[in-house]
């Protein structure tokens, strides 16, 4: 088979790496991104000496393919592995967690109650019984766990206080999720997957999708307006320096967050149209503080509860993640905040976000402000998907409804949570079906043609 014309649309991770595996494959791979920059939330910002991971800011220490894929680009000497200190706040005050020994660091931290911490064997054991659903390539096995909210789970079967201070915490802050509507299913998944050490990638976030697209065709500031199937091939139409245009392409992928690659594919019918309209992500305001000193926080993240402060969910302390983040002796704080905030502050100008937030820091971190070198302020409009319960019926149906046939493809963070993983293993799999697509029809092409 000689090699396909191939168009991925979006730049992200999920295209970048659906990208990589095609062109391995003998193909010439065309990417369209409408951003102007590489690897879609895995956006790095560098200035003034600073390094900013403005979307996805950690790997967690279940990303075994993803480490893989770096290594396999020669990217092995770029990942780190952390094992990091957490805290959560309680009464004004960090509780710091070894995270490389949970359960004991748990069972010792005055965080919580001796009645709470009792209650820790049942978390634990239904945790040990779903640990082998808790998978990134079973989305049909968590159907039958996905019954019920974070909240309903915790009250029902712990207490008010551990889903205060590690349930919805742990929802709330690794996935922005309001824990009140998320699935507990994305609890659990998240508990299994919070392995006691981390990764982290030297050259920023965006550097391993930016080496999966070495050797590929990426045209930036290049929005694709639609895709369609036809007789003749995909036919795509996009914007740029000249006006729109339109090629027409051997095959694609669709690299896109679900509702915006509905807009872009509105021939998709069946169960992946149901669940990309069912699908919905949380927008996000996130600021990112480069400090002229480092402060004296050992932690690398602090997950926020509810209780403790309804705004700020997540905080980095982004210098502890790779030496090459911040200057010598100074630092980058990045905060997250509750999807709600979020889009009530959407339009809120840079300085007015930025003053609520070190507000809201100055319990923890004291006044931030005489220490303000550079601050960047990132809104996503598609951060992360809400998992709320029977979202993963859906994701199941439309996985069962992939035509592995189909010379349009999909790939994205969307299933089962957004993540670098997910979307790693995402375009993978996406390439490898349009691959196998190739080759069928193309080999018959090639026979009619004898």
């Amino acid at each position: 088979m000689s090699g396909a014309r191939l168009a991925v649309v979006g730049a992200g991770v999920a295209g970048a790496m659906a990208a990589h595996e095609l062109r391995a494959q003998g193909h010439h791979v065309t990417v369209f991104e409408a951003n102007d920059w590489i690897g879609g939330r895995a956006r790095t910002v560098r200035r003034n000496g600073f390094m900013f991971d403005t979307g996805a800011v950690g790997l967690l220490g279940s990303y075994d393919l993803t480490k893989t894929v770096a290594e396999s680009v020669g990217m092995g000497d770029q990942v780190l592995t952390i094992k990091p200190i957490g805290s959560v706040p309680r009464d004004g005050r960090l509780r710091q967690l070894d995270m490389g020994h949970p359960l004991r660091s748990f069972l010792k931290t005055d965080l919580l109650s001796f009645r709470s911490k009792l209650k820790l064997w049942k978390v634990a054991a239904d945790a040990r019984k779903l640990s082998s659903a808790m998978d990134y390539e079973q989305v049909a096995s968590l159907v039958e766990h996905d019954t019920e909210s974070v909240r309903d789970y915790s009250l029902r079967e712990l207490n008010e206080e551990l889903y205060q201070y590690l349930t919805g915490t742990l929802v709330r802050g690794a996935w922005l999720a309001p824990p009140e509507g998320a699935s507990v299913a994305q609890f659990f998944w998240t508990a299994k997957h919070f392995t006691p050490h981390m990764y982290s990638l030297v050259g920023g976030m965006d550097s391993l999708p930016t080496r999966l697209l070495e050797g590929s065709e990426v045209r930036l500031n290049t929005a694709v307006a639609n895709v369609e199937r036809s007789d003749a091939g995909v036919v795509v139409t996009y914007g740029g320096d000249m006006g729109e245009q339109t090629d027409v392409f051997d095959g694609c992928v669709i690299a896109a967050p679900p509702r915006n690659a509905l807009e872009l594919y509105p021939q998709l019918q069946g169960p992946q149209r149901r669940f990309f309209e069912s699908a919905e992500y949380s927008q996000s305001v996130n600021v990112h503080l480069g400090l002229s000193r480092a402060t004296a926080h050992p932690e690398m993240y602090v997950m926020v509860p509810e209780r403790e402060c309804a705004d700020v969910t997540t905080i980095f302390l982004d210098h502890h993640k790779a030496p090459d983040r911040a200057p010598a002796g100074k630092g980058i704080i990045s905060v997250f905040m509750r999807a709600g905030w979020c889009a009530d502050n959407w339009e809120t100008p840079d300085d007015r976000v930025i003053s609520q937030v070190v507000e809201h820091l100055r319990p923890w971190f004291g006044d931030l402000e005489p220490l303000l070198e550079d601050v960047l302020v990132q809104r996503w409009e598609n951060c992360a998907l809400m998992v709320k319960p029977g979202a993963f019926r859906l994701m199941a149906e439309a996985d069962r409804a992939v035509d592995p046939n189909d010379p349009v493809q999909f790939a994205g963070d969307y299933a089962p949570f957004s993540s670098v993983n997910t979307s790693i293993l995402s375009g993978r799999k996406a390439a490898s079906r349009l691959n196998g697509s190739l080759s069928g029809r193309l080999g018959a092409h090639a026979a009619v043609a004898l």
